[in-house]
């Protein structure tokens, strides 16, 4: 039996839409966490001004020797609940915890990301701006907000594509947190 180009294109969408919404599915359970684990380790070196002032430089590698979470974010992002509910756990954690959190304004631009974190809250030590996306591509970013929990030496422990509650309190804080620090 022989199928039209066009069912052939038809079946491939259906399946590509398939595998995507399973991946997902199954992502929130911390598979594809684990798989994008491998492909940053360790996190890319980055250069970046500062959110703030463009003309003070943000380099990773001086973080060396200290955990911290790297959120990747943007401005045009903050339209659904779902992202306020990340938002908002940021926030949170940031009355407590700000001196791990450190942030990356992707593809945005200067004035819409001040605008948003004087509207919404900053919960970070800093924001770095990434006006190209060149820094979250080579940081593999794969959906936004996207936060990455660095160790010691650079590498990527967890990386998470949501910032609920319930991730915050069972997976990045026991992590990020010596015993001495809770």
């Amino acid at each position: 039996m022989i199928f039209s180009p066009k069912k052939i294109v038809v079946v491939l969408a259906l399946a590509f839409i398939l595998i995507v919404f399973t991946l997902y599915l199954v992502g929130r359970n911390g598979v594809i966490v684990e798989y994008y684990k491998f492909t940053l380790e360790p996190i890319p070196n980055f250069e970046a001004a500062l959110l703030s002032n463009s003309k003070v430089l943000f380099k990773s590698k001086e973080k060396l020797g200290s955990k911290w979470i790297l959120v990747i974010w943007s401005s045009w992002l903050h339209d659904t609940e779902s992202n306020k509910i990340n938002w908002d756990t940021l926030l949170k954690a940031s009355k407590k915890y700000k001196k791990y959190l450190y942030g990356l304004n992707y593809k945005d631009t200067r004035e819409k990301a001040i605008s948003y974190l004087a509207t919404n809250g900053d919960p970070f030590t800093l924001s770095v701006f990434d006006e190209t996306g060149q820094i979250g591509n080579s940081l593999e970013v794969i959906g936004l907000p996207t936060l990455l929990l660095i160790k010691e030496d650079g590498e990527v422990s967890k990386l998470f594509t949501s910032i609920e509650p319930e991730d915050w309190e069972n997976d990045i804080l026991p992590e990020l947190l010596d015993n001495n620090d809770q």
